[in-house]
Order: structure tokens, then sequence, then C-alpha cells
């Protein structure tokens, strides 16, 4: 048998995230998607790390985009941030098994009315350029009047939105310190974060009052 040596093979993996093209962040250089988690001392900043990050990367507030933050202690810094952001930054003033799935259902909610509407624009595509088309896909552009009220200006034809989800100061929470049925819901948004194309961050004092699952799932 002979061996030959091979080089200069380019291995391209397979794009998970649906054949999008995302930004990059600026503090990794890469374009996947986070599951963070900020320790610190009562004091030490964590909140305003956040928040910083926010800032540092604009486009997680701008247009579709969204921000949930979870903060049980609502302080005058969030408050103000959301004056400032008014339609991408929301404060959830409690972290429950309710307003949990609450967002998690607006975050699904969004995303699918993204991908309809970035299907609406291709058959519109295909028939300003006639080509042709179903008689179910006339139907549709017909019951949408042929998308004359669509805001083509500000829709983003590249990904769909992103969503940042950010807890804090919820230490002691079943959801994310304990074992339960609470937190094995939580854990599977947790692990499962990119395909919502969602970021997760997770601002807490202690390390090991986050449970397992969450500390070996987050990057």
């Amino acid at each position: 048998m002979k061996l030959t040596k091979i080089n200069n093979i380019l291995c391209k993996l397979p794009n998970s995230k649906g054949g999008y093209e995302f930004p990059k962040y600026k503090i990794t250089g890469s374009n996947d998607f986070l599951f963070t988690l900020l320790f610190g001392i009562k004091n030490s900043g964590k909140t305003v790390a956040g928040l910083n990050y926010l800032i540092h990367e604009p486009h997680l507030m701008q247009n579709q985009n969204k921000v949930y933050f979870f903060s049980p202690t609502l302080d005058q810094k969030l408050i103000n941030f959301q004056k400032d952001h008014p339609d991408n930054f929301i404060i959830i003033d409690e972290f429950n098994i309710k307003t949990f799935q609450s967002v998690v259902k607006a975050i699904k909610e969004t995303v699918e009315t993204w991908k309809q509407n970035k299907m609406l624009l291709e058959i519109f595509d295909m028939y300003i350029h006639k080509k042709k088309l179903d008689p179910d896909m006339v139907d549709l552009l017909r019951e949408h009047n042929f998308l004359q009220d669509f805001d083509f200006e500000h829709f983003n034809y590249d990904y769909p939105p992103i969503h940042t989800v950010m807890i804090d100061d919820s230490l002691g929470s079943p959801m994310i310190s304990s074992r339960g049925k609470e937190a094995q819901i939580f854990n599977n948004f947790a692990i499962r974060h990119r395909h919502f194309f969602c970021n997760l961050f997770i601002m807490s004092q202690y390390p090991k009052g986050i449970n397992k699952v969450i500390r070996s799932n987050s990057n």
C-alpha cells in the first residue's frame, strides 16, 4: 500500500446557523452566539459590564434585535438604559418560569415571522422578475396585497433577528440553581440557545450557585 502526503486541504464545516451570515462580535472576532457567565462579588460592576457589552456591540439593539434583561432588583442605571433604548431593551423584573417562557415564546414568534417574511420576499422577487410561480405562490402574494405595505427599508435581508437574554441578581432561583423541573426547562433553552439565534448572559456572585449543566455549556 502506498501512502501519499497531501497538503493544503481545506476542511469547510457546514453552516450550523442555517446559511445566514451573522455579524462578528468585536470582543471575540467570531459570529458564534455567546453563552457567557459573569461572576463577581457584590457591587463589583457585573450589571455595568453587561450593559457595556451591549454598547460595545450596538447591532444587538438595532432594528428587530432585542435584549431581554431579567433583574428582580431593578435599579436606576437599568431604567436609564431602557430610556435610551426603548424599543430594543426590555426589562423583566421577575425571573420565574412564567416570565421566562413568555420571553422564549416572543423570541420564537419573532424569528418565525422573519422567516415567513423572507419567504414572501423571495417569492415577490420571482414575481417582479417574471419568473414562473405556482398558483399557491401567487395566492400568497395576493393575500399580502403584493407587499404594498411591507417595510422594505427596515427589513434585515441577511439574517434573522438576534436576541440577547441577560439574567442578573437571580442567584437562588430554581431555574438556574437546582436540578428540578424548572431547571430542566431553562437548561434545555440554554443548551439550544443558538438554535433561536440568541445570546445568553448570566451575572452572579457565586459560580457554584449556578447548576453544573449551565456552567459546563457556557463559553
